[in-house]
């Protein structure tokens, strides 16, 4: 008999011997969804305030529908021998937690219980079934890691937490969210090996029935100092589904500096992420407006891959680079964007998707993306052009890349360059690799009536000095360096038009 069969057929859990779970209720006499205690569960809304086992009633009650007990009795149950924890198994409703409460992952007390295992699950995979509540404030988080007990030399090593099939959703508005307190703290001072896995998890600050919105500019989710964690199938949100210039907390943050984070199938409207290496696949940024990802590279070095992730339109920014601290180290990374769409309405011409830094070196890699400006009204550069001396800097691979470029995107790999006399010469780099480069120039009835030869510098450099024109038929006479080309002046008022191809590394 499965576990939902269980609670539908009204056969109290307290009763099935040998469970390897502890189950808690939504469902109580106190708030009238029972005619039995937390409706057969071990904990609920009936369970005693600070109960320290099962079937222990209030007055006064619960101020986390029996949840924080649940946990209480699970850690009390560590022994010498290392048996794990059974399961914390939610069942179907709405867990009401009170305004100023918080769920702990430990009992707070001293000494510290190592919480290594704990497990808490919905028993239904629809994360909707079960829904963890605060109703008019935040205050303080709904659930928390956070012990005065635990320090970066506690000789405890927390690992190998696990949370899966539940929601959790503050309804309060947005003015009565304190700025700065998170929903979901599972941050934890790092000493090494800390492990978490987080899956098939919603975290609203928005009614997800109604649609209510509630614009909250705050951290929901932290799981900083995990040094290895692990998310699939979450949805994080901050604001609602319009593009929202003011959310400038990304909702998501994971701060693992030497550790790594793996995401696949994520969604949220920023993510703030330090990491050796941050792995964001199959997701989507920007479920609404919002920041879109800040990423903080370790100081050893550090990749972000972003495979096939879908970046949407109504970001303020698609990606930002920037180090945790600003002064004294030397930063290298490398973001893959293989098969990622990058996808931004333009505010303005000079609007941009991506913000390098300046004192950042790192390699960038297009391969099989597609980038897009969804507003054909401006022009939309990829970097940010304040910064693009630092983009000559980095390698930079937009080989089998695809772009709308009848809608003006500009390429930092590109350029457009008017004749001495009249036409025009633009130059798209095709492959931009660090061993190979290809480069095709373009010139449309290009004019030049004057004795001058015209230079137009590449719009990427080439590394080496030795550059090969292996094609040209423009009918002009084009020479090369590393840095530019030199078009000799013809002195006349024909116009030229063809294609010049140059190659090099």
């Amino acid at each position: 008999m499965s576990i939902l069969h269980t609670y539908h057929s009204k056969l109290p859990f307290r009763n099935i011997k040998g469970k390897p779970y502890i189950t808690v209720s939504a469902r109580g006499i106190s708030n009238g969804l029972s005619d039995i205690y937390n409706d057969g569960a071990d904990f609920g809304p009936d369970t005693l305030l600070n109960a320290n086992s099962p079937n222990q009633y209030g007055p006064p009650y619960t101020q986390t529908a029996g949840i924080q007990e649940a946990i209480n009795y699970v850690l009390s149950l560590r022994n010498s021998n290392g048996n794990p924890f059974p399961e914390i198994v939610l069942l179907p409703g709405y867990f009401i937690i009170n305004d100023n409460a918080t769920i702990w992952i430990n009992n707070g007390t001293s000494p510290w219980v190592d919480p290594s295992g704990l497990h808490i699950r919905g028993v239904s995979n629809n994360p909707y079934t079960c829904v963890i509540v605060k109703e008019n404030s935040l205050p303080s988080p709904i659930i928390s890691f956070t012990n005065t007990y635990f320090n970066s030399s506690s000789s405890s090593n927390p690992r190998n937490l696990i949370f899966e099939n539940f929601s959790a959703w503050y309804k309060g508005p947005g003015a009565n969210a304190t700025a700065g307190v998170t929903m979901f703290d599972l941050s934890i001072p790092e000493i090494g090996g800390t492990r978490t896995s987080l899956s098939n998890l919603r975290f609203f600050t928005s009614n997800p029935i109604t649609g209510e919105i509630n614009l909250v500019n705050n951290t929901i989710l932290d799981i900083s100092g995990q040094e290895d964690s692990t998310l699939y199938n979450v949805y994080v949100e901050n604001s609602g589904w319009n593009y929202e210039t003011a959310i400038t907390v990304p909702p998501l943050r994971a701060y693992a500096p030497l550790g790594n984070v793996i995401m696949y199938s994520v969604e949220a409207s920023g993510i703030d992420v330090e990491a050796q290496l941050a792995s964001i696949i199959n997701s989507t940024i920007g479920t609404s407006g919002g920041p879109g990802i800040i990423y903080r590279p370790s100081i050893s070095g550090a990749t972000l891959n972003l495979q096939g992730t879908y970046f949407n339109g109504y970001l303020t920014r698609l990606i930002t680079i920037q180090p945790m601290y600003s002064t004294g180290w030397m930063y290298q990374f490398q973001v893959n964007l293989k098969g990622a769409l990058l996808f931004k309405n333009s505010v303005g011409n000079t609007d941009y998707m991506i913000e390098p830094n300046s004192s950042m070196y790192g390699l960038w890699d297009f391969t099989d993306a597609v980038i897009l400006n969804g507003n054909t009204s401006y022009s939309l550069y990829l970097f940010d052009p304040n910064v693009a001396s630092n983009i000559n800097n980095e390698f930079i691979n937009l080989y089998t890349h695809s772009t709308n470029n009848s809608t003006n995107i500009i390429l930092n790999t590109e350029s457009s360059t008017a004749g001495t006399t009249a036409g025009t010469v633009t130059m798209r780099f095709i492959s931009y690799l660090l061993t190979y480069k290809k480069l095709i120039i373009s010139l449309n009835n290009y004019e030049n009536d004057t004795t001058t030869n015209q230079t137009i510098d590449f719009p990427l450099p080439f590394i080496s000095g030795t550059v090969i024109t292996s094609g040209n038929n423009t009918g002009l006479t084009i020479s090369t360096t590393s840095a530019y080309i030199t078009i000799n002046a013809p002195n006349s008022t024909t116009t030229y038009s063809g294609i010049i191809i140059v190659e090099g590394y």
